[in-house]
C-alpha cells in the first residue's frame, strides 16, 4: 500500500478508508482494494476527503494520508514482532525505508510536475499555498503550468535570484508542504474587486496565462485580490528556476506533461455515466473510458467536460463525497 500511495498523492487521489479496523483496507501486496468513498481532488485543498464519516477529524484526508500507512505499517510491524516474526531491528529499518522511499518518490514527482530536474521545497509550498488559497482545480493547475514558456518579459534577473535562495531549501517532505499550504497566507490583504470578471482581467493584466487563469477560482479571486500578484510572484521565481537547470523547452515541458495528467476520473464524470449506463445507456461509459485511455495526453478532440471542474449542480453528497456504506 506504501507503494501505491507514493504514486496516488501526484494526481491527487485520495482513498478515503485507510484505516486498520478492517482487514481489507490495506494490502501488503500494495495493492489498491476496498473501493469505498474514493476520489481524485477538483478544487486543491489539503483537508480533502471523500469519505463523509471522516469529516470531523480527516484523519484520511489528502494530507495525511502518508502518516496514516505509516501508522498502519507500525501496526503491521508491531503485530509481526510480537508473533516473532521479525525483530525489532528489523521493523524498525523496514519502516524508516518506508518513510525514506515514500517521500523521495513524491518529492521527484512533484519536481517532474513543475518541469524540474531537483526538488525545490519552498517553491513547491509556495505554489500549494497559492493553490488552496485560490481554490485552483488540482489537475487543470499542473497541466496548464505545462504549456506555459520559460522564457518571456515578466522573467528578470530578479526572480533568479530569488529562486537561487528558494533552491537551497530543495529536501523537505510533502508532510510539511501540505501542512504549510493549509495556513492562510501572509499577503497583505487588499479590498475585493469589483466582480469575478473584474478578477480575471487584473490576472491577465498582471501576465498570468489564460489557462492557468481557467484553473483557478475567479471568486477567490475577486476576493483575495493580492493571490494574483502572488501568482504572478511565484511564476517569476519559478521560471528563474527553469533557467537556471537549463532543460531544453521542448523537453521540459514533455517532462511535465508526462507527470500531470489531463484527464482524470472525476467523481462526477462518473456520476454521468453511472446514471446513463441505469438508464440502458452505456455510450458515455464507452467516450469517458476512451478518454481516460489516454490520460496524459491532449487530446483535442475531446469533450471540454471531461477535463473540467465539476457544475455547481454536481457539487454535492452522493456525487463528490459518499459515506462509507454508500
Amino acid at each position: 500500500m506504501g507503494f501505491g500511495l507514493r504514486l496516488w498523492q501526484g494526481p491527487g487521489f485520495v482513498h478515503g478508508v485507510l484505516n486498520t479496523n478492517n482487514i481489507d483496507n490495506m494490502s501488503i501486496l500494495g495493492l489498491m482494494i476496498d473501493y469505498g468513498p474514493y476520489g481524485f481532488m477538483d478544487s486543491f485543498d489539503p483537508g480533502f476527503t471523500p469519505n463523509m464519516t471522516d469529516f470531523q477529524g480527516r484523519r484520511y484526508c489528502y494530507s495525511n494520508q502518508p502518516q496514516a500507512v505509516q501508522w498502519n505499517c507500525v501496526q503491521l510491524a508491531n503485530a509481526l514482532f510480537s508473533a516473532n516474526l521479525v525483530e525489532k531491528e528489523e521493523a524498525e529499518a523496514a519502516l524508516a525505508r518506508y518513510a525514506e522511499e515514500l517521500y523521495s518518490t513524491y518529492n521527484g514527482k512533484m519536481a517532474a510536475k513543475l518541469g524540474l530536474q531537483s526538488h525545490d521545497q519552498t517553491l513547491i509550498t509556495e505554489l500549494l499555498t497559492l493553490m488552496a488559497g485560490s481554490e485552483a482545480d488540482w489537475t487543470n493547475t499542473f497541466r496548464a503550468l505545462a504549456h506555459i514558456p520559460t522564457a518571456d518579459s515578466s522573467s528578470s534577473s530578479s526572480s533568479s535570484s530569488s529562486s537561487s535562495s528558494s533552491a537551497a531549501n530543495n529536501n523537505g517532505s510533502s508532510s510539511s508542504s501540505l501542512a504549510a499550504a493549509d495556513q492562510e497566507q501572509d499577503e497583505p490583504n487588499l479590498p475585493p474587486l469589483a466582480s469575478p470578471e473584474a478578477a480575471v482581467a487584473a490576472a491577465v493584466a498582471a501576465g498570468l496565462p489564460q489557462r492557468l487563469i481557467d484553473a483557478l477560482s475567479a471568486e477567490q479571486l475577486q476576493q483575495k485580490p493580492q493571490l494574483i500578484e502572488g501568482w504572478a510572484a511565484w511564476l517569476r521565481v519559478w521560471k528563474g528556476r527553469l533557467a537556471e537547470e537549463g532543460l531544453p523547452e521542448g523537453q521540459r515541458m514533455a517532462m511535465q506533461a508526462a507527470a500531470s495528467a489531463k484527464f482524470v476520473p472525476r467523481q462526477h464524470l462518473l456520476q454521468y455515466a453511472i446514471e446513463a449506463a441505469e438508464a440502458g445507456d452505456y455510450s458515455e461509459l464507452d467516450r469517458l473510458m476512451q478518454v481516460l485511455e489516454r490520460p496524459y495526453d491532449e487530446q483535442p478532440e475531446a469533450d471540454a467536460k471531461y477535463s473540467s471542474k465539476p457544475p455547481p449542480e454536481m457539487v454535492r453528497p452522493g456525487v463528490c463525497v459518499l459515506s462509507c456504506s454508500s
